[in-house]
């Protein structure tokens, strides 16, 4: 396990298979996940006695902590930056070329705009065709009031375009952000259970305190928002907040594995088909949860809530799938 990244300094103190967007070549559906035939981490597993052990909060809106704009962690330095290209969030790289930026499926694109280095919020909406045309506008709305706070945020695509795992926590780490959400839907293969109070799944990086404590607020935030709704909403057994591994002993999803100098989370939110978009597709709910995890974001850089959800798993390995039968890059 990599030593834990230096704290936010400006912190207070602080489907199931999913539809997902599909990686070039590789069996990326979703956020990214390694294949490897390693054997499991050793005996003892991660340390995970310092989990947080508070519980999801009842139903009811968070009052927002109050935003102060000059205590705003700095972007981290020392990062190439990003570029959008054809509404693609690209990391930049120095070339024989001049500025070149690593196209969706990994190819070298040459690009004359001036990179930016100055983000502190990264949202990845992910999820093919109709599962991202529920997310994205969520993601967006939170990223244009995250601007508007003077939070400077993006989204790492705005259209269902496949990139790739790997492509997209890249240009989450040469953007200079200070946090990561990527947020999807799940599917739920038991119809007739309820979760009525675990409706969504939150995934932490396995060395990341700071990670937890992010997913346990938006854990907090986005499950006060469906409670609101009379919905049967479904969850995975087991849903919360809480690492997951692969068979290397690594954080299973590229978007935490490969971002560990960001605080990263990925978010998953699961229900019947028809509540899904009842929720999702009315404007009213795209708002409440643009609020959701806006308030998420500046309880993380304004205080030292810690948040609920949290849970003990009883899965912590999930085995990387084969790449048979993944889309080709473009489809």
């Amino acid at each position: 396990m990599t030593p834990r990244r230096a704290v936010l300094a400006a912190v207070a103190a602080p489907v199931v298979a999913m539809m997902l967007a599909a990686g070039c070549g590789t069996t990326d559906r979703s956020f990214g996940i390694e294949e490897s035939t390693v054997p499991l981490f050793d005996d003892e597993g991660p340390d995970q006695t310092d989990l947080p052990t508070s519980t999801p909060s009842s139903a009811g809106v968070h009052e927002a902590p109050a935003l102060r704009v000059e205590d705003l962690p700095a972007p981290r330095t020392g990062v190439s930056g990003v570029v959008v290209v054809d509404d693609v969030l690209l990391p930049v790289e120095v070339s024989d070329e001049g500025l070149v930026a690593v196209g969706p499926c990994g190819q070298s694109v040459v690009v004359e705009q001036q990179p930016q280095r100055d983000l502190l919020v990264i949202l990845d909406p992910v999820g093919e065709t109709e599962a991202f045309a529920l997310v994205e506008p969520i993601m967006a709305l939170a990223a244009e009031r995250l601007n508007a706070a003077q939070i400077r945020a993006t989204v790492t695509r705005s259209d269902s375009t496949v990139v790739a795992a790997p492509t997209r926590a890249a240009a989450a780490v040469a953007s200079g952000a200070r946090l990561l959400v990527s947020m999807g839907l799940q599917e739920v293969a038991d119809e007739t259970a309820a979760g009525q109070h675990l409706a969504i799944d939150v995934f932490h990086q396995i060395d990341s305190s700071q990670s937890r404590r992010f997913g346990g607020l938006l854990h907090e935030n986005i499950q006060s928002v469906l409670e609101t709704y009379d919905v049967s909403w479904l969850a995975a057994s087991g849903s919360g907040v809480r690492p997951l591994l692969n068979q290397r002993g690594t954080d299973f999803y590229t978007m935490l594995r490969d971002t560990e100098e960001i605080d990263s989370v990925v978010v998953l939110l699961g229900g019947r088909a028809a509540d899904t978009e009842t929720l999702l597709g009315s404007a009213s709910g795209r708002s409440e949860l643009a609020d959701a995890l806006v308030d998420a974001i500046v309880r993380q850089f304004m205080t030292n809530d810690v948040g609920g959800g949290y849970i003990q798993p009883s899965e912590t390995v999930r085995n990387a799938p084969t790449a048979d039968g993944a889309p080709e890059c473009g489809s």
